[in-house]
């Protein structure tokens, strides 16, 4: 069995879990995988802007039975646009539940490359909400 993963995926769900670690959700091509990513929660993190919510990058992982561990990481985009309008996160946040309630085992690109371009607009304000909502929900 393969000991390092290296995959793009999109982080569409982070928990806190013990006292500086993150669980994430990462929307891949190939569905959904969680991730342990330690120390991401302490100050000065190399890694803590990767891991947050709505960040889109490449991860490296280590695998360890069932469990996908974070060894590095690299920020390909961070849709810094969405956190400034609450509209916009609300349904970047709306997308991502759907993403998670929806994905299946089978591989996605296309769900994956609507969700980024989704997000895309959304952070640069470039087409309505409503019209944005519209189509990824069609």
């Amino acid at each position: 069995m393969q000991t390092h993963l290296t995959i793009k995926g999109l982080v569409i769900r982070e928990t806190a879990y013990q006292d500086a670690d993150k669980m994430i959700d990462l929307f891949t091509e190939s569905g959904i995988r969680t991730v342990y990513a330690k120390s991401v929660r302490k100050p000065g993190s190399k890694y803590a802007a990767v891991t947050q919510l709505f960040s889109y990058g490449e991860f490296c992982l280590r695998c360890s039975g069932e469990k996908l561990y974070l060894d590095s990481a690299v920020s390909l985009d961070l849709f810094f646009g969405i956190r400034n309008d609450l509209d916009s996160l609300a349904l970047a946040s709306y997308f991502a539940e759907l993403a998670r309630k929806t994905a299946t085992s089978q591989k996605q690109p296309q769900i994956l490359r609507l969700f980024l371009l989704s997000l895309h607009h959304l952070s640069e304000r470039s087409r309505p909400l409503l019209l944005i909502k519209a189509i990824f929900e069609l």
